[in-house]
């Protein structure tokens, strides 16, 4: 759905360079992840926000022996640092960068996730 989603994104962006309707998310301002890091921190873990890349692969290794759900609740507060995806049309801004999805162009061909 994802690999749909981008390639018509980039077909209707291609044809309709000024109108496309595109969906994308900025990545988040540092101190958004404030807290996320304060509570990987609790535990020994360094969680790296760098990235999204960066981010993944910190919580793909955030492993509380005696504590299985520590990283579901970092990955649920990872999804709370997060800014709002916004739809807007392509003519009216240059960043097309959806950061959640790291992925330089997208809009909601199928039906979204939710």
């Amino acid at each position: 759905m994802l690999l749909a989603n981008i390639s018509v994104a980039q077909k209707i962006y291609d044809e309709f360079s000024e109108c496309a309707l595109l969906r994308k998310h900025p990545a988040p301002p540092p101190s958004n992840y404030d807290i996320l890091t304060k509570a990987g921190k609790s535990k020994g873990l360094d969680i790296h926000t760098d990235s999204a890349k960066a981010l993944a692969d910190s919580l793909d290794v955030a492993k509380v022996d005696g504590f299985p759900y520590f990283n579901t609740l970092l990955r649920v507060l990872a999804t709370r640092c997060m800014m709002q995806a916004v739809y807007f049309c392509s003519g009216m801004d240059s960043d097309f960068h959806h950061y959640g999805l790291a992925s330089p162009i997208y809009t909601h061909f199928t039906s979204p996730i939710r």
